[in-house]
Order: structure tokens, then C-alpha cells, then sequence
């Protein structure tokens, strides 16, 4: 019978050792790519509150110009993204009063020198505001909520068209 050498079979142990080292690899990539992609879908979902709630300020800055109107709101809307129609959720809204926080004299409006507008002073107001946007769900479970607080700074500003607030009415 002939005599085996030392290193018969090495070829076969080193090659399953490459196999091993090389599915543990396999393996770890593969859990990398799958945390990525949570991720990156948490960070989209949470992009779109963050959206959501930067329409909010841009409701509130609307209603403040165009109605004086600086009572808190809330709106709900759906959220279809584009090329995701199987992503459904409502965005909600929500507004808290818009407060002026200062209010110096119009420096450089001309409606404050002497004419026709001159009986209303008129100001340069700044508006602090506060606003959330919240994604829901399909079962009614909030996915994400972003908050925003922004400073409006508007002139002219006549203190005259301040509507009062429903929930302040007598």
C-alpha cells in the first residue's frame, strides 16, 4: 500500500475554510443591505412629515396674509407619493396660533408718512409659529411626526384686521 504524504487532504480542508470565511461575508453584506434599505425608508417616510409639516407653515403664512388670520388650524389631506401606489396615508396638520412676538414701526413703509393711510399706523410685525406634521397610517397609527416653528416677519402690517379667534368669542 502506498504511503499517504502529510498534506494529502490540506487542499480540501483550506478550500472549505475559503467556503465558510466566504458565506459569513455573504451573509454579513447581506444583513448590511437589508439595514440600509430600513433605513433609507425611515429616513424617506420621516422626509415626508418633515415635508408635511413644512406646508403647514406655508398654510399659516396664507392665512395669516391673505384672511389675517391667526387662529390655530387643522388640516388633513391625503399622501399618495408619486410612483407608490400602494403607500396610502393622511397627512395631518396642525397649526398652533400665530403670536407676534414684535411689532417696531414700519421704518420704511411710505403708507405711515403723511397720506390717506396715515390715520392706521402701520408696523412690521413678526410672527412666531409652531406647527406639526404627522403621517397615519392605514390603520390609523401614526408613522412619523415632524414639528417646524418658523418666524413670520410681515410689513405692512395694520393692527386693525386682527379677527379674533372662534374659540375666544364669548
Amino acid at each position: 500500500m502506498p504511503r499517504r504524504s502529510a498534506s494529502a487532504g490540506s487542499a480540501y480542508l483550506i478550500t472549505l475554510v475559503v467556503l465558510v470565511v466566504l458565506t459569513m461575508l455573504a451573509l454579513a453584506l447581506s444583513f448590511a443591505t437589508q439595514t440600509e434599505m430600513l433605513v433609507g425608508s425611515n429616513e424617506r417616510v420621516l422626509q415626508r412629515a418633515f415635508y408635511a409639516a413644512e406646508s403647514a407653515v406655508h398654510l399659516a403664512a396664507a392665512r395669516t396674509l391673505e384672511r389675517h388670520d391667526k387662529c390655530p388650524a387643522r388640516e388633513r389631506f391625503q399622501d399618495v407619493p408619486r410612483g407608490q401606489p400602494g403607500w396610502l396615508a393622511q397627512a395631518e396638520l396642525e397649526v398652533d396660533a400665530v403670536v407676534p412676538v414684535a411689532d417696531p414701526p414700519c421704518e420704511y413703509c411710505q403708507v405711515n408718512e403723511a397720506t390717506e393711510y396715515s390715520a392706521h399706523a402701520f408696523s412690521r410685525v413678526s410672527h412666531a409659529l409652531s406647527v406639526r406634521g404627522r403621517l397615519v397610517g392605514r390603520g390609523g397609527e401614526a408613522v412619523a411626526l415632524k414639528s417646524v416653528t418658523a418666524l413670520l416677519d410681515v410689513q405692512p402690517w395694520s393692527d386693525n384686521l386682527i379677527p379674533v379667534c372662534a374659540e375666544e368669542t364669548p
